[in-house]
């Protein structure tokens, strides 16, 4: 058991409980996918337990031959993990023996999913997880996939010659960032703004001071894209295609999930760490030949208004 880079294909054990028939669907679709295209040899009780099998065996088996183990942290899960029922109770022993023996805890990878309460089992407690919002499986799936093959390591930038053996570096530094500044960023408290999106890493900053606020994008589907709260407090949906009022952004828009897929005409709205507020609407995406992708927005940022929530 535990993770064995280099080797492929990479052996993973799904962990999960049958919570509900959409639940077990959406494990299976998890499943298939980890097979195809992700090339991942998944050990899976609906396709290797067959009928008249020992199940605790298929349990110690499959736990013992996966390079990774994926708990799948439903809020059932992690109820029966910690109260050491059925199968899930009974693979967490198995695995909390392992780590007992073993200080490296790598080859297990917590997926918290259908979880309200937002906790994991008390033997992965402190154990970094990835979430799948339901707006944004693709880049969950993406991020899984990296890690079971080892490639996420790969992402670290390598690191340049020391910078000070050349006295133009810091000119040059300045430049660069100023330039940066220029190019992702609108001081401007209302206007209109054409990013290339795959650029920055999906970020563009509007506004200054107190109201500034840090927007972050990545690809969706045609004439769509993903909006995060990752740098912002707050992000919502507007429910109609206009810059909303005051009383409409206080008492109609939903601002409770990180990530929001928008349309072209769709406004959302973003409220930044010191409570004020900006809506977005985008006017236009596009894909280009040249590989850019642009989105093209019109915002506006609310000099009379704070949401303190």
């Amino acid at each position: 058991m535990g993770q064995n880079i280099g080797i492929y294909p990479p052996k993973v054990f799904i962990s999960y409980t049958y919570d509900s028939p959409e639940h077990e669907r959406w494990v299976e679709k998890l499943a298939r996918n980890l097979c195809n295209p992700g090339g991942v040899d998944v050990i899976f009780d609906k396709w290797d337990a067959r009928l008249g099998d020992n199940l605790p065996f298929f349990m110690e088996q499959g736990l013992s031959n996966a390079h990774v183990v994926l708990c799948i942290c439903s809020d059932k899960y992690v109820q029966k993990a910690n109260e050491g029922l059925g199968g899930a109770g009974y693979e967490k022993k198995i695995m909390t023996q392992y780590l007992m023996e073993n200080a490296n805890k790598e080859f297990v990878i917590p997926i918290m999913v259908n979880n309200v309460n937002k906790k994991l089992p008390t033997f992965l407690f402190g154990d970094k997880y990835i979430e799948f919002h339901p707006n944004d499986y693709y880049g969950s799936f993406r991020d899984l996939l990296y890690r079971i093959h080892g490639k996420d390591k790969e992402l670290k930038p390598a690191i340049s010659a020391n910078p000070f053996s050349d006295k133009s570096f810091l000119n040059e530094l300045e430049e660069k960032i100023n330039l940066s500044r220029v190019e992702f960023q609108s001081q401007e408290t209302s206007g209109f703004v054409t990013f290339d999106y795959k650029r920055n890493s999906g970020n563009y900053s509007i506004g200054t001071n107190d109201y500034h606020f840090d927007l972050s994008f990545s690809e969706c589907g045609y004439k769509s894209i993903y909006v995060y709260r990752d740098r912002v407090k707050y992000v919502g949906i507007a429910n109609n295609k206009a810059f909303p009022t005051t009383d409409e952004i206080k008492n109609d828009i939903d601002f409770t999930s990180r990530c929001r897929q928008v349309s072209v005409g769709d406004v959302f709205v973003v409220v930044n760490k010191h409570g004020k507020v900006a809506a977005v609407k985008i006017v236009d995406i596009t894909k280009k030949n040249d590989n850019s992708q642009t989105v093209i927005f019109e915002y506006h940022i609310y000099d009379d208004m704070t949401l303190n929530n």
